[in-house]
């Protein structure tokens, strides 16, 4: 069974766009391939800057044959109704088969060679490759990621027929390739069997995951070698195997002069400019090295390449020491540090030629009403109120200092850097870093109840503007990320344990925007939906969910932990659904009834008296068990009185005769109910 070999040549792909592409165009081969009826033992895909390749192995050497049936109208059915079948299926009557009263024709299609049909199934899968940015080249109006160069195209050793029209040009299928760029430059014949053979002689790792190994594992070798260990950056590790075909780690020298400027500022100008790993020595600090990966393997070792890295990290860092310096006010040429002392807060009147929004108003706008919340926040936590105000005064005025401008994914940061340096708070320093956590769900929360204020008080003032502006998240929408937004202020609430009236904080927030609006029950609901999809991440029936949230509960830290409980103990909780279900749909079925106060004069048998004893005791301690917060004991207390429950429902008949036991008798239904909805809203768990 001959395997098929197809390889997109190109210009250079753009590393973020390379994983999603070759991931699509497999798919589209493969679904091509199922359309066609071509079934296949197994499918390799691979993408490198230069390429991306799919080899499909066991293909049939044609399609199989098939018959397809077409039933017609009833014998004896008007003339009408017969000439119209026949016509649809070009056919005479002759040409058909009389079946259990009914016409039908049987079509039977020859498989074509399989030969014959991949040229539409690879022409297909190429035009339909989904790319976030595309563009047409010279004077064809096709559009590709780069310029396409050539598609080499085997079925066995033969070249598939087939030509792409590119709107202006046109490329053959082919069966010649190029290997690498530079080491092995030469074109080369392939097919499906040769193909990653000849690739490997010709200097091109094809496997993704195989050039990460390879960099991953020297990268830590090297780094073992210098007695250092690599600061792990996945991210940087999927952007760079994405550049090269064929890896080499290199190490270089960082100049002693800029270890003093702060870890951030060179890990980050390392990554975002030059694509350079960094390195920690054994005591977690910044260690004076850098990793490049090279995509050749150089014949002087890879000297020359690193020497000039070193001279563009120079140049590069420079830049960041000016831009750290000059925002310090530090005159390295004269030896002296001008007076520091209202730095940040200087930067505050700059903030107020900084649109936060064109709708909500400056920065400097936002960072006087993200203040008056703070403040109110921390009254409630227990924050220092004056720490908290410093804060968050100066939570933003680094985003006009020259080094966040240079790179943004420092804000904050360097917030904290200059307020130490400026001799701040500690508290408040920190504070100004940590307002922006959590950024996501694999990022830390802070802890200290002054960072905390800050962090929810930016937070609710993104929420609450976009509401009032109605600019709220649309499906799966959300370009101002209001849904990380909400999730942070919930998961800080939850893991520090506080807490806060969200809809208070709302209010007030709401209160200092010049846009004015009733948002705050629609804002809450949206961190019900929140509250909700952070729980069904933990692994909580959405019942249970729905049945915490629809009870009488409305602290949300209260919430997380009674549906925590509630999921812990389903089995019994299970069992009580059951009994409450049973006693509603007696209660439900009783015409012109409501329910009100059991009268214990007139219970009858033992085992309705011992049920309204029970449930008398059980309700108390219930409550109370609630009102502590208590919940595992209420569900053990809901528990115990499961059996009472039971035996009332064997021995004793509701639908009594005598009206007043019958009444007394569905009371008392009434109040199995009610005991229960004391935890929460027993209506909405599934039995």
């Amino acid at each position: 069974m001959p395997n098929m070999l197809v390889e997109l040549f190109t210009e250079e792909v753009p590393a973020r766009f390379q994983k999603t592409a070759e991931q699509s165009f497999s798919k589209l081969i493969t679904d091509g391939l199922k359309g066609a009826g071509l079934d296949f033992v197994n499918v390799q895909s691979f993408v490198t800057p230069r390429r991306m390749s799919v080899i499909v192995e066991g293909l049939p050497e044609k399609q199989p044959d098939v018959s397809e049936e077409r039933k017609g109208p009833k014998v004896g059915s008007p003339e009408q109704a017969v000439n119209g079948f026949l016509k649809s299926i070009g056919a005479s009557l002759d040409d058909c088969q009389e079946r259990d009263g009914v016409y039908y024709f049987v079509i039977n299609k020859k498989g074509q060679a399989t030969g014959d049909v991949l040229a539409d199934i690879i022409l297909n899968a190429i035009g339909k490759v989904s790319w976030a940015n595309s563009m047409r080249f010279a004077e064809n109006t096709f559009r590709w990621v780069r310029p396409l160069r050539r598609i080499i195209a085997t079925f066995g050793e033969d070249v598939i027929k087939g030509t792409l029209d590119l709107g202006g040009g046109t490329i053959a299928f082919t069966n010649v390739t190029a290997g690498h760029r530079f080491m092995a430059p030469s074109d080369v014949v392939v097919n499906a069997d040769t193909y990653k053979v000849i690739m490997a002689n010709s200097k091109v790792i094809l496997n993704r995951d195989e050039r990460r190994d390879i960099v991953l594992t020297d990268l830590e070798k090297q780094a073992k070698d210098l007695g250092i260990t690599l600061i792990y950056d996945e991210g940087l590790l999927q952007e760079v195997i994405g550049l090269i075909e064929h890896p080499t780690v290199l190490i270089g020298k960082i100049e002693d002069r800029f270890m003093a400027l702060p870890a951030e500022v060179l890990t980050t100008s390392m990554r975002e400019h030059q694509k350079f790993f960094a390195f920690n020595n054994s005591n977690d600090t910044l260690a004076p090295y850098f990793a490049t990966v090279s995509n050749v393997q150089a014949k002087d070792g890879g000297k020359a390449i690193i020497t000039g890295n070193e001279t563009v990290l120079r140049a590069r860092l420079a830049d960041s020491e000016f831009f750290y310096n000059n925002d310090l006010k530090i005159d390295l040429e004269n030896n002296l540090e001008n007076n520091l002392e209202n730095n940040l807060e200087n930067n505050l009147e700059k903030l107020k030629n900084v649109v936060f929004h064109a709708k909500l108003g400056t920065v400097y706008e936002r960072v006087e009403r993200m203040t008056l919340v703070a403040v109110d926040v921390a009254n409630t936590i227990g924050a220092d109120a004056e720490l908290t105000k410093q804060a968050t005064r100066l939570a933003k005025a680094d985003l006009v200092s020259e080094m966040v401008f240079e790179f943004p994914e420092l804000q904050g940061i360097m917030g904290k850097y200059y307020a130490v340096a400026q001799g701040k708070n500690m508290v408040v320093a920190n504070a100004i870093e940590q307002h922006y956590k959590p950024v996501g769900a694999n990022d830390t929360c802070p802890t200290n109840t002054v960072a905390i204020a800050v962090s929810v008080a930016e937070k609710i003032d993104t929420l609450t503007g976009f509401w009032l502006i109605d600019e709220k998240p649309t499906g799966s929408k959300d370009p101002y990320a209001l849904r990380r937004s909400a999730l942070g202020i919930i998961r800080m609430i939850l893991e520090n344990e506080l807490r806060i009236d969200l809809g208070s904080v709302i209010t007030t927030s709401a209160k200092t925007h010049a846009v004015s609006g009733d948002i705050t029950n629609d804002l809450l609901g949206f961190f019900t939906d929140r509250v909700k999809a952070h729980l069904k991440s933990a692994g909580i029936r959405h019942d249970f969910i729905g049945a915490v949230l629809a009870g009488g509960i409305v602290d949300l830290v209260a919430q997380v932990r009674l549906a925590t409980e509630l999921s812990n103990n389903a089995e019994v909780v299970g069992q009580v659904k059951a009994s409450y279900v049973r006693a509603k749909n007696i209660t439900d079925k009783a015409e012109d009834f409501v329910i009100s106060s059991v009268s214990e004069s007139v219970l009858e048998q033992a085992e309705e008296k011992e049920l309204f004893k029970a449930l008398s005791v059980a309700k108390t301690t219930i409550s109370n068990a609630v009102k502590a917060e208590d919940f595992s004991m209420a569900v053990s207390t809901l528990a115990s009185i499961a059996p009472v429950i039971d035996a009332f429902f064997e021995a004793v008949m509701v639908n009594a005769d005598d009206v007043s036991v019958r009444s007394n008798r569905l009371n008392l239904l009434g109040e199995i109910m009610a005991t229960a909805n004391t935890i929460a809203d027993f209506n909405t768990i599934e039995s």
